[in-house]
């Protein structure tokens, strides 16, 4: 069966089916997670600052990695979650023409 895909060219509503239920992000989906991962790591820094008192020039090298990995890691996190959620709406979808 793999033997015919091989030879076989997708036709175009096909590479974009595939393409919405992939785990890529496009490039504006992935400039939006980076960047509410970036607000959501960064407001410990206001913790940091005001309530505990850090000096932010002091401990900037420590903020600076801190943020970084936790934005990264935040940002692969919303990545998965919207495949996942692609996978639930797909399921659904099909129920609902399976009813049909």
């Amino acid at each position: 069966n793999s033997a015919k895909m091989a030879g076989k060219q997708l036709t175009k509503e096909e590479e974009l089916l595939l393409q919405d239920f992939s785990r890529d992000v496009s490039t504006k989906s992935s400039a939006l997670f980076y960047g509410n991962a970036l607000i959501v790591s960064a407001v410990p820094l206001w913790l940091y600052w005001r309530i505990h008192m850090m000096d932010p020039l002091q401990s900037a090298i420590l903020f600076v990695l801190m943020v970084g990995v936790s934005t990264y890691l935040l940002s692969f996190a919303y990545k998965n979650v919207k495949f996942i959620l692609k996978h639930k709406a797909a399921q659904k979808v099909e129920d609902g023409v399976t009813a049909e």
